[in-house]
């Protein structure tokens, strides 16, 4: 909760004030619940791509997808996904004191996120938030879908605006955070201070 008051709000405010886009992509599960979640706020401009109709909604099959019947052998102890992700995911949120406001967008796909970018000739995104060794990089609107290795856009993570998931011999030292940001560094983009992106735009 530090990092979203200190770090990601004075973020976001300034990014209001200079007229930069501010984007929420907090998942399907949460982005359905806001106003300015892109389909609801301008289907006409913004909806998905229509592809012709095919059987593509069934593969893989339902019974890989789950790991069952032939495809057991497969199966790990999680599933397809940590057991603490799936958890009570429909209550989560983004926290109150960065809600988005009039004027913002929010996102659940890489889609969305593009065609946003196309419509606003956005060419430079900042990342900040959580489970950014996850996340961050690896949703399909994340950094190395839209770095140029992806899409193509200049990325730039602010390094102090971030968390990662870490593990019991990285808790104390934040290592996976600091590995994900140099790996970002070295692969995808540029990383700044939420003090520098603030006084930059001041």
């Amino acid at each position: 909760m530090e990092i979203i008051k200190t770090k990601i709000a004075p973020a976001i405010e300034t990014s209001r004030k200079c007229d930069i886009k501010v984007v929420y992509a907090p998942g399907p599960e949460i982005a359905h619940k806001y106003s300015q979640f892109i389909p609801q706020l301008v289907k006409s401009t913004y909806e998905e791509a229509n592809l012709p109709e095919d059987d593509s909604d069934n593969w893989p099959p339902p019974e890989f997808v789950a790991r069952t019947g032939k495809y057991s052998e497969y199966y790990t102890r999680w599933g397809r996904e940590p057991v603490f992700l799936r958890k009570n995911f429909n209550e989560l949120d983004i926290p109150e004191i960065i809600h988005p406001k009039s004027g913002d967008f929010v996102v659940a796909t890489g889609n969305q996120l593009q065609k946003l970018l196309a419509h606003y000739k956005i060419l430079r995104l900042f990342y900040c938030g959580f489970y950014t060794n996850m996340c961050i990089q690896l949703r399909d609107y994340g950094v190395r879908a839209f770095s140029t290795f992806g899409r193509g856009y200049n990325i730039i993570i602010l390094r102090d605006a971030i968390t990662a998931t870490e593990f019991h011999d990285t808790v104390n030292s934040l290592l996976a955070a600091k590995m994900t940001i140099r790996e970002i560094e070295m692969m995808h983009g540029f990383s700044c201070s939420t003090e520098d992106f603030i006084k930059s735009m001041q």
